[in-house]
């Protein structure tokens, strides 16, 4: 069989890559001068990874167990009301309602998108929708699954990776034809989508609920469908997404725009003539804020095939969350907007809302960088 690209981008997912070309943009000068320079820095950056412990398949099956149940116990925590809450019951209550209605959407004053506004700036061709096919092979969904690192946590089930690689000649089968299935149907078992969320604490003394951060425990059939969906999806990705966008696109870096912000400030001087500005824009909860409705909206304006959208609105809409607090599931909560640890389309928001200010600058008769 011949080599596929999934193989081709397994064997380079741990090379570094060369940095986005930004700098034969037009723009102001400042920018240009910047992102020059940026280009030259961040080919010598190296991420400092702290902590990190080596990943390969020498690590025994049940060494991730206690990733799930190793943060400190939450024994009180400060209600939404400002109610100090230290029985256990009552703790877990509070999580699930915070949770629950953060997940929950509120579609009515928000406006449909606009094709004519998507149309304005790149969409797919009849080559990129070929090349979103999901006709995934045997040997992609097994280089998918072999792909993840064996010391992940697992989900509830406790079946991590590790388990699926050393049990492959048992259960690799089963695994095709579950994946094959999904692919073919578009229907996904209740049981493959049922997720975990770990709350870990952002602070050192956390006190109230939004002070947790929900770490997201899929299982492993889940995450060898949507790396398979990742691997169609970055096939095309870097002809849709924005040059600005810098993070989560292969060959940019998320130090890109942090460090071309820091040297734009050095160029601003009180004395120059044009007048200027800069503001810091922070969506509280971006991605489990995220409408469904949106979502599909948006690839369907892009162009993406209906079958890919499909599978992509079922990865995205079949989740049913259980909170683990101090060891013990809570009752399921079911969400009706947001995007887990893992959803392909992380990159498509940013994408659409570079599109909107730019499409609303021009008709301004200015156009702006974002």
């Amino acid at each position: 069989m011949a080599k596929t690209r999934w193989q081709k981008s397994i064997s380079t997912a741990n090379q570094d890559g060369e940095t986005a070309d930004s700098t034969n943009s037009t723009g102001p000068p400042v920018l240009q001068q910047s992102v020059h320079k940026v280009a030259q820095q961040t080919k010598e950056f190296t991420p400092v990874q702290a902590g990190k412990k080596p990943q390969g398949d020498q690590e025994p099956f049940a060494s991730s167990f206690p990733a799930l149940n190793s943060f400190p116990n939450i024994n009180r925590v400060k209600s939404e009301q400002g109610v100090w809450l230290e029985d256990m019951g009552s703790i877990t209550q509070a999580f699930v309602q915070f949770y629950s209605n953060l997940l929950r959407a509120n579609d009515g004053c928000r406006a449909n998108v606009s094709s004519e506004i998507v149309s304005q700036g790149p969409i797919l061709t009849e080559h990129h929708r070929h090349l979103l096919r999901c006709d995934f092979t045997e040997k992609e969904i097994k280089q998918a699954t072999f792909a993840i690192p064996s010391n992940k946590a697992p989900r509830w089930d406790g079946y991590n990776s590790h388990f699926f690689k050393s049990s492959w000649s048992i259960v690799g089968e089963d695994v095709v034809y579950a994946v094959r299935d999904f692919s073919s149907t578009s229907k996904l078992l209740r049981e493959v989508s049922v997720t975990t969320l770990t709350l870990a604490p952002k602070t050192q003394a956390p006190r109230t609920l939004g002070e947790y951060r929900p770490i997201a425990c899929c299982s492993t059939i889940y995450k060898c469908i949507f790396k398979l969906i990742c691997h169609r999806l970055s096939l095309i990705l870097l002809d849709i997404i924005s040059h600005t966008q810098g993070a989560f696109v292969s060959g940019r870096s998320i130090m890109h725009n942090a460090l071309i912000c820091q040297d734009m400030m050095r160029f601003y001087r009180p004395s120059q003539i044009q007048d200027c500005c800069m503001f810091k824009l922070d969506v509280k909860k971006a991605y489990d804020t995220v409408s469904w409705v949106f979502m599909e909206e948006m690839m369907k304006a892009l162009g993406f095939p209906d079958q890919f959208v499909k599978l992509i609105m079922v990865c995205i809409t079949s989740p049913l969350y259980s909170l683990i607090i101090n060891c013990i599931p809570s009752e399921p909560i079911k969400p009706n907007r947001g995007l887990r640890q893992g959803d392909p389309l992380i990159t498509s928001p940013i994408h659409s809302l570079h599109g909107v200010f730019f499409q609303s600058n021009e008709e301004g008769g200015s156009t702006s960088w974002v």
